[in-house]
């Protein structure tokens, strides 16, 4: 499904990270997202953007936050190079509006994070003070139902915490990484039925008639289906391979049909 979309240089080395450790996860909320007809997507911890663009396949908003500038740069560029008009927030996402410290590994890390109370900072290359904001003050007047994922490196409880009163008051389908049976705990106390976990990925929704086995089975068929897509040619002579895949696939492939006079 990626190489469907433009991306920045930067962007296309992260997405091959991106699909080797979340192999099916996009695909899953994709379907999850078309399924309770979603109006807002909400993406906390954006990274490079590769939630938002997906997603805007199917919500009609995209919200993303990234509090690395870098990052929120490559979000910025992919959302503008695909023609999607989300918007992009350089800030935290916390349980408090205000400030807190986030911690930079290096410049497109995807590990970076807020820094918790107690906790160092010997691994971070550099920390700074960045504004921060509360997701009930930013969601407040977004009409459901939203879907929302949240990958903020151990800083979700707080972000849930931020996220109440929208979690309570409208129809909403989360996506959170979740090593935490804290987490687990919060939703149960809202109500929140869980759908199921993929890796480290944890999906919750309030929405009744929610069918998880149905969308999962739609998700499986879309990665099969991509996969289809994503056609490759490899030249080999020796130990050297070439592999042109994508849209160098379908490019390649073009120039040849016209030079052997449409023979291949």
């Amino acid at each position: 499904m990626y190489h469907r979309f433009n991306w920045t240089k930067v962007s296309r080395r992260r997405n091959w990270i991106s699909q080797e450790y979340e192999p099916i996860q996009p695909f899953y909320l994709l379907e999850l997202c078309n399924a309770v007809k979603a109006k807002t997507f909400v993406d906390v911890g954006a990274n490079i953007g590769v939630y938002s663009v997906i997603m805007s396949q199917s919500a009609s908003r995209v919200l993303a936050y990234e509090a690395n500038d870098a990052l929120a740069n490559e979000v910025m560029e992919n959302l503008a190079l695909n023609g999607i008009d989300g918007s992009v927030r350089r800030v935290a996402v916390s349980g408090k509006a205000g400030t807190v410290t986030f911690g930079i590994v290096s410049r497109y890390a995807g590990n970076s994070a807020v820094v918790e109370q107690g906790e160092t900072d010997t691994n971070y290359s550099s920390t700074e003070t960045i504004d921060a904001v509360r997701l009930d003050d930013e969601l407040g007047s977004v009409d459901g139902p939203i879907v929302l994922k949240i990958d903020v490196e151990g800083h979700e409880l707080s972000v849930l915490e931020g996220a109440k009163s929208t979690l309570i008051e409208k129809p909403c389908v989360i996506q959170i990484e979740n090593f935490d049976s804290v987490v687990d705990n919060f939703f149960s106390e809202l109500g929140y039925r869980k759908l199921t976990t993929i890796g480290p990925d944890s999906y919750f929704t309030n929405v009744d008639d929610l069918n998880a086995l149905e969308t999962y089975e739609k998700s499986a068929a879309s990665l099969i289906d991509a996969n289809h897509e994503y056609k490759s040619m490899i030249f080999s002579r020796g130990d050297f391979a070439l592999i042109i895949s994508g849209r160098v696939y379908e490019l390649v492939r073009k120039m040849a049909l016209k030079l052997l006079g449409g023979k291949l």
